[in-house]
């Protein structure tokens, strides 16, 4: 695979969740590149629940889509996604790690950032980077970008909220409190007083 390849399959699976299996079968007919909202479709027979999952992409990843795509027929598979999908995308891990280094001119900052886990592929928890990773990348931005855990269920394509909850509930630090400090009460004042009997009146049952 080309760099630029390499760049597009992992922006589609950061931002879909789709799995290394259900990028490799991805063929061309099954991208909807041109719609107002554009969207992949991954086949039943490619995915881990046997349902088709239909994902959608920003608009400039379906430009950069139809680009790689060009002119190929709809069977056409969309990637040539190596068996070791893991050592590629670590191997581009390190080489982006060697790149951001070289930027950093000052000394003792390169020696700063060298010590940090950023763009390692096994940071210093011992968390070794796979493909499935980005997977976990697409749940965190849909979360940082204010998705509840519902939106989050659904795009992942958990079956069950608890599993969606048990994998990603580091994620929604503080869900409580933002619920309530986001409560919207229609009613106020002394309607809603005399609603709830809090104004004097007598209860009638």
């Amino acid at each position: 695979m080309t760099g630029q390849e390499r760049a597009v399959l992992y922006s589609l699976a950061n931002q879909t969740g789709l799995r290394v299996g259900e990028c490799r079968a991805l063929t061309r007919g099954k991208l909807q590149l041109n719609e107002a909202d554009p969207y992949v479709v991954a086949s039943a027979r490619d995915t881990k629940n046997k349902k088709p999952a239909r994902q959608n992409i920003k608009t400039e990843l379906a430009r950069e889509l139809d680009a790689l795509v060009g002119l190929k027929n709809a069977g056409a598979l969309v990637f040539a996604i190596p068996h070791k999908a893991a050592d590629m995308l670590r191997a581009d891990l390190a080489d982006a790690r060697a790149a951001w280094l070289k930027t950093i001119r000052k000394a003792s900052d390169r020696g700063e950032a060298e010590g940090t886990d950023f763009l390692l592929d096994v940071d210093s928890q011992g968390h070794v980077l796979d493909f499935h990773a980005l997977r976990h990348t697409c749940s965190t931005w849909l979360t940082l970008s204010g998705a509840d855990v519902k939106t989050v269920q659904s795009i992942m394509r958990h079956s069950d909220i608890k599993l969606t909850l048990q994998t990603y509930g580091h994620l929604f630090p503080g869900a409580e409190a933002n619920a309530n400090r986001n409560l919207q009460i229609p009613d106020s004042g002394a309607a809603r007083m005399k609603a709830t009997g809090t104004d004097g009146s007598a209860f009638t049952a």
